[in-house]
């Protein structure tokens, strides 16, 4: 195996200018009479208590910030706020007052649900229907209304739960898709819409389920709470009144529900922030939701690299046109060259690496020529027009932008669409259009990806050759 080491430390933190990345949402309440004694002095009386687990919440993504965590943990980072509290951990277990059963995870929403094969087929119909080719806005996403009506009423809250299902625009789908520019496009599409709205309703039933799971779980009053469309990490501790744990139905005295949006958070260096910030609220009833604000804090997170294999800055590059992606690919054992074209991602072609030589870097000389640094200090060049290889001229200079040192706009742009994925930032295209991204998360390789910041476009363009 071949010898890790940490990359110098990328910083991703809660940026102090969204507040909604700061507010933590609160909910507790006390039941069956339980009220908190008071000393001499008008202080807390202590409460002993134990713990247990309760549920764990696994999202739909690989996250170590909470997968890894075990109750233990989460019983240890959240002691010191429980203590502020009075409450205190009990010397002999079978004497404690309270048995605090602990939840935590990640809740499941739908902030990505525009990606579901469904969406798009009906966005597509729709952008059809409602702008006539020639116009400039033809199958321009975003420019024809298509997110109104049926394929929108998730996205702008038109949310009326009822029968556990949301509104897409009532009875008749057709009645939210009256075309705007051309009624002849549209009523040839108008099929596509109606079926592409009913495998929406479908979703919208199984998206209002899930809402309303989180709903219970996090204390919201409504499964259409606008925090509830994006994903969110939570604990809720609940405090059971120890004698009566042998019970059919135990004795429930408080409960606390605390949660936050996971948007450039890590639940493990979160945790203990978001448990002191609602300390307060522990053994007490908040009537109802409450947001409080949290203090921003800085994490750091160290990437790993196999040291045989060149890191992701090294490995891929874009041309100078933003019109092709290289990348060093593992196929069959053997290193070589992958070439995408962009307008085709499907499409890419692979070569071999000549005489097994082991590559240190690549860099577009040219838009048709990828330079190849070696391990044994040569070089190559590829031809992605005759896909052959010849040896690299003397004077070959790369072409092409490295990324952007401090562009802290763009960086917080991209992390906002790959939540709970590191994101880095591999260069630009000459005219600082199209950027080239490795995105990876805790498991697997990175993934490259393109993004036309004009536009707001992502191209998938192919997977990392690099270990984990």
């Amino acid at each position: 195996m071949a010898a890790l080491s940490a990359l110098p430390a990328r910083v991703a933190l809660a940026d102090p200018g969204e507040e909604a990345e700061q507010i933590e949402a609160i909910y507790s309440k006390t039941s069956n009479g339980y009220v908190r004694l008071l000393r001499a002095d008008g202080s807390l009386r202590p409460e002993t208590y134990r713990y247990g687990k309760g549920e764990f919440w696994g999202g739909e993504m690989a996250d170590a910030s909470v997968d890894r965590l075990t109750v233990d943990d989460i019983a240890r980072t959240i002691a010191p706020a429980l203590a502020r509290r009075s409450y205190v951990p009990a010397k002999d277990p079978s004497s404690a007052e309270l048995f605090i059963v602990i939840s935590w995870g990640t809740t499941v929403a739908p902030e990505h649900r525009a990606m579901s094969p469904a969406f798009q087929d009906t966005e597509i119909a729709q952008m059809r229907a409602r702008t006539p080719p020639g116009s400039p806005d033809f199958m321009k996403a975003g420019r024809t209304g298509v997110m109104s009506g049926v394929t929108g009423g998730l996205q702008q809250g038109s949310m009326d739960g009822s029968a556990g299902t949301w509104n897409l625009g009532g009875a008749d789908p057709s009645s939210a898709i009256t075309p705007t520019l051309s009624t002849s496009d549209a009523n040839a599409n108008n099929n596509l819409i109606i079926q592409g709205s009913a495998a929406l309703q479908l979703e919208n039933q199984m998206w209002a389920q899930a809402s309303q799971q989180n709903a219970r779980m996090l204390g919201y009053a409504s499964l259409a709470d606008a925090e509830l469309q994006r994903y969110r990490y939570f604990v809720v501790l609940q405090a059971y009144d120890h004698k009566t744990l042998s019970q059919k139905k135990p004795k429930l005295l408080w409960e606390a529900r605390l949660s936050i949006s996971e948007h450039r958070s890590l639940f493990d260096k979160r945790l203990g922030a978001l448990a002191e910030n609602a300390s307060a609220y522990f053994g007490q009833d908040s009537n109802g939701l409450v947001h409080k604000a949290v203090p921003a804090g800085f994490v750091h997170i160290g990437q790993m690299r196999a040291l045989e294999f060149p890191t992701e800055a090294e490995a891929a590059a874009l041309s100078g046109d933003g019109a092709h992606v290289a990348y060093l690919k593992k196929e069959r054992s053997e290193t070589g060259l992958a070439v995408v074209d962009v307008g085709r991602p499907g499409e890419s072609a692979f070569s071999r690496i000549p005489n097994a030589e082991a590559p240190a870097r690549i860099a577009w000389i040219d838009p048709e020529h990828v330079r190849v640094a070696l391990v044994s200090a040569g070089a190559a060049t590829f031809d992605t027009k005759a896909r052959s290889w010849s040896a690299a001229p003397a004077d070959s200079a790369p072409a092409g932008r490295a990324a952007p040192a401090h562009d802290d706009a763009l960086q917080a742009r991209v992390e906002e669409k790959f939540p709970h994925r590191n994101v880095e930032i591999l260069g630009s295209d000459d005219a600082g259009r199209r950027y080239l991204l490795a995105v990876s998360g805790a498991k697997g390789p990175a993934r490259y990806y393109l993004f036309d910041k004009t536009d707001d476009v992502l191209v998938d363009v192919g997977r990392s050759g690099r270990a984990p």
